[in-house]
């Protein structure tokens, strides 16, 4: 992986380290974290949700037609060359139901928990370049309000390049997600859909609670993968109880 040095940033606040943030696991890809030890970094183009990368209407306010539209192709042009990679997590105050139906379909997978500052750690550790954002949820079609986009300057063996960080905003309708990103921008186009980032899981998962809508047997199944990893004390029972 190329490893562009941040040289300065304008604007961007990083989110507080105390906050405790999670990731929601199928079965299958906790196995496969498990067995590979990485952390997937999802190439932001192949998400869903085709406003990602979207600048804000409010980023334009007071801007002439002809500035909207220069800005506005220079970034298209830029975003084709520059691809920001993705690692996605949400906030963790209590188990979220949704967020287990939705990433955990066949209720047989678990819950990561760890903290903003550990996760920053783990990947900066590995790629200098990785920057860690909450997400904004706004309406981007709202021209009434003004919103700042945040700059990242790079030094890629030798050359600078700046990127302005569309990614801590999305549309209001995700905002159940409560999203922490961790972003590692990349200038190669051979990283396809992503790309793995190995990570020490010991050092960077503090709890995991099973699904609990899980079978006996399924939860069995589930734990026993989990052990051969993780220390048992880290391991809970749900406080979500539907059985």
């Amino acid at each position: 992986m190329e490893q562009n040095k941040i040289i300065d940033t304008l604007r961007l606040s990083e989110c507080n380290g105390n906050i405790r943030i999670a990731r929601y696991f199928s079965r299958s890809k906790l196995r496969k974290l498990l067995k590979s030890e990485e952390l997937w970094f999802s190439n932001s183009d192949k998400f869903p949700d085709k406003k990602e990368r979207e600048i804000p209407s409010g980023f334009f306010k007071n801007w002439n037609e002809e500035s909207i539209r220069g800005f506005s192709e220079i970034t298209s042009s830029k975003n084709k060359i520059i691809k920001a990679y993705i690692s996605c997590w949400t906030k963790f105050n209590a188990e979220n139901y949704a967020m287990w139906k939705i990433y955990d379909k066949y209720s047989n997978g678990a819950c990561l928990i760890t903290t903003a500052q550990k996760l920053r750690d783990a990947v900066f550790k590995k790629c200098p370049c990785a920057i860690l954002q909450e997400v904004n949820y706004i309406d981007l079609e709202d021209k009434t309000k003004r919103y700042d986009l945040p700059w990242v300057i790079f030094d890629n063996n030798g050359f600078p390049f700046s990127q302005r960080v569309t990614e801590i905003y999305k549309q209001k309708a995700y905002h159940y997600e409560e999203e922490i990103r961790s972003i590692i921008y990349q200038t190669q186009k051979q990283y396809g859909d992503g790309f793995g980032l190995k990570i020490d899981l010991n050092n960077l998962i503090d709890e995991i609670i099973i699904s609990p809508f899980s079978s006996p047997e399924t939860y069995q199944k589930t734990k026993s993968l989990l052990l051969k990893k993780f220390d048992e004390k880290i391991i809970y029972y749900s406080k979500i109880d539907e059985k």
